[in-house]
């Protein structure tokens, strides 16, 4: 259930919400960003005493979304007392979205809770569609469940807390819906303004992906298309993780380096025509750059690509683009293909 904080008053559903449901505790996980940022405005707008919510803060950032820290915070459910009737309320990123939802979908087999997202990143994608998870041995997302929350609350305000490098972090997802499913969507980006985006940009975007994890929660099939970029993507930006601090890279920065090329394997196996491949390319790196990948990394990067979800018997399985607005999934490329994009990425740093 996604609720629009634009066409109702979301908050005064949230509070009947919790008064119907009488949870028997309620706990708001936040990290320190958006307990500076948010969390006051979220008590001014939900009519419970604050002092029955309990507050848990982790830090913010990718390096935190661990087993390590899901210890803490069920250590700290155990000390509230929380019981199968309690509430989670996640108000945050990505990052707080996925290891809040996990946290809650495994704590006593289960309890509620409710995503309120404070990034681009987590409105149009982490927080919405129920994948929830962790990093692990390096690798994005290894451990974790699909699990729905009992709402999703999008609300664009929290937009204003964001810098220009944590809302761009957000567009890729936007993009990505574009590009795998409504050229329409795609083209009317082309002459946006990727820091100014208005509400209905948003909501066209959150509407894409709602519509297909609906068709396939367990991705199973057509659900495997969200994963167009994140392919690669997330073997970059495990690897820069897993180096040191200062180069972390953002997830949409990974993911826009990771579209770039996967489209060019898309183009290199016919599926996707030159001219649209240019397109594509020049768009993600007038906002986002390139990334510096050196070519003593590939193997590094493919190492970790190996480990990606949808894989299976050291087999890549890759979602393609077959034009501007389709995609295609579970399709089988080889190591040197893949080793070929590297290599034609990292060289646009050259050129």
């Amino acid at each position: 259930m996604i609720i629009y904080n634009q066409k109702l008053n979301a908050y005064n559903f949230l509070t009947d919400f919790i008064n119907t449901n009488k949870y028997s505790s309620i706990v708001i996980l936040c990290d320190t960003n958006t307990k500076k940022y948010c969390l006051n405005n979220l008590y001014d707008e939900i009519n419970i005493n604050p002092d029955i919510i309990n507050v848990i803060e982790i830090n913010d950032g990718e390096q935190v979304k661990t087993i390590e820290t899901s210890k803490y915070i069920w250590d700290k459910l155990l000390e509230i007392g929380c019981d199968r009737k309690s509430l989670l309320i996640n108000l945050g990123g990505g990052v707080v979205s996925d290891i809040g939802g996990f946290v809650a979908s495994v704590f006593k087999r289960g309890i509620s809770f409710i995503n309120i997202p404070t990034t681009l990143l987590s409105m149009v994608d982490a927080g919405i569609g129920g994948k929830t998870g962790v990093d692990f041995g390096g690798v994005k997302n290894i451990i974790g469940t699909i699990t729905l929350p009992k709402m999703t609350i999008i609300d664009i305000r929290y937009l204003e807390t964001l810098n220009e490098r944590e809302t761009v972090n957000g567009y890729a997802e936007i993009l990505k819906h574009a590009l795998i499913k409504d050229k329409n969507h795609w083209e009317d980006l082309l002459n946006c303004d990727p820091f100014n985006l208005n509400y209905s940009q948003i909501i066209h975007s959150i509407n894409i992906k709602q519509k297909i994890v609906e068709e396939d929660i367990n991705e199973q099939g057509i659900r495997k298309i969200l994963n167009f970029g994140h392919s690669i993507g997330h073997a970059i930006e495990a690897f820069f993780l897993k180096g040191n601090k200062n180069s972390i890279i953002k997830h949409g920065e990974a993911v826009a380096a990771g579209m770039i090329m996967e489209s060019y394997i898309s183009m290199q196996l016919g599926l996707l025509n030159s001219n649209d491949f240019e397109e594509i390319k020049d768009n993600i790196i007038k906002i986002y750059g390139l990334i510096e990948i050196k070519s003593s990394t590939f193997h590094n990067i493919l190492e970790f690509l190996i480990n990606d979800k949808k894989n299976r018997n050291n087999i890549f399985y890759f979602v393609l683009l077959d034009g501007i607005g389709n995609a295609t999934f579970n399709v089988e490329v080889k190591n040197p293909l893949v080793l070929d994009a590297l290599g034609y990425y990292s060289k646009l740093n050259i050129n």
